[in-house]
């Protein structure tokens, strides 16, 4: 296979990974929905470039957090039988602990975007903040790209041959 075809095959097994967290964590979902509130907030409020990049770049950081979580408790499962051990919780413990400062943090930083944009106007089918809609339109295609990938899953959490 050649190095293009790996680094293709690379996407495929990150699309895999994610697909399967949102399929299988609760929280990943709330995340996710969130996330989607965050978009449709930025759509129709349309803020400036900036603060829509800022909006964006703080729902991909709680959804990394998420990720790596769950590759945590995963790989602390597998090292410890499922069985509760005090190093093990102490992993886990830790790994959902940054989860909630980066989404503590997400909130505060959509609270700062919310009040920056007072008074809200509905900007749906305006020419402001075009850029602004551009980003927002792509990060709502790769959040649908996730989406459709988890629910494409079969029942064994592998993506369909």
């Amino acid at each position: 296979m050649s190095s293009v075809g790996r680094f293709a095959r690379g996407f495929l097994y990150a699309g895999r990974g994610v697909a399967r967290t949102l399929k299988t964590e609760r929280n990943m979902r709330v995340h996710f929905t969130a996330g989607l509130c965050v978009l449709a907030f930025n759509a129709a409020v349309r803020p400036r470039a900036g603060l829509v990049a800022l909006d964006i770049f703080v729902c991909a950081v709680v959804i990394a957090t998420e990720l790596v979580n769950t590759a945590v408790e995963a790989a602390t499962d597998l090292a410890t039988d499922g069985q509760r051990v005090y190093p093990a919780e102490v992993a886990k413990d830790a790994a959902a602990g940054a989860v909630l400062v980066v989404a503590a943090g997400a909130v505060a930083i959509a609270l700062y975007v919310g009040f920056a944009t007072w008074p809200w106007r509905m900007r749906i089918f305006s020419a402001v903040h075009v850029s602004g809609l551009v980003i927002t339109s792509v990060a709502f295609l790769l959040w649908l790209w996730c989406v459709v990938g988890a629910f494409t899953m079969s029942r064994d959490g592998q993506a369909p041959a």
